[in-house]
């Protein structure tokens, strides 16, 4: 679909003639901003995987959903985590995502860059968490005697 070839290539323009410059409504003569492929990726999925920040701002605010998962349960926050794009991870953050949501493995963002090596985004991605919430985050629940 041309909507998801846009993304990739962050063709805010294209993007825009696809969508329009309003949020769409199934009952619109636009493509939905938040339509996916086989395999569950919005645009906003393909956009922030391929680290295109003015496209994810884009479609951030023309209604696409941040927290959307795909077949894997991966959210765009997922995703960019895996790349090392935090520019587009701040946005989300700001956007709404939640950074505590687990993929099919039940592994988070914080988890996600931590494997990857990508340090600049473990730390922006804990600042500002409580100890509760770091917890929750890596899946270690433990209790202190």
């Amino acid at each position: 679909m041309a909507l998801f070839s846009a993304a990739a290539k962050g063709d805010v323009l294209k993007i825009q003639s696809l969508i329009g410059s309003e949020d769409k409504s199934e009952d619109s003569d636009g493509v939905d901003v938040n339509c996916s492929d086989a395999s569950g990726k919005t645009p906003l999925h393909i956009a922030s995987e391929n680290g295109h920040l003015q496209t994810v701002k884009w479609l951030t605010h023309h209604g696409a959903k941040v927290n959307v998962v795909d077949a894997y349960l991966q959210t765009s926050v997922h995703l960019c985590s895996k790349k090392g794009h935090l520019h587009v991870i701040e946005l989300l953050v700001d956007e709404g995502a939640d950074i505590k949501i687990g993929d099919k493995d039940g592994f988070t963002a914080l988890q996600i860059a931590s494997f990857k090596g990508h340090v600049d985004i473990v730390k922006y991605l804990v600042k500002g968490q409580t100890w509760g919430d770091l917890l929750v985050m890596t899946g270690h629940l433990f209790t202190l005697h």
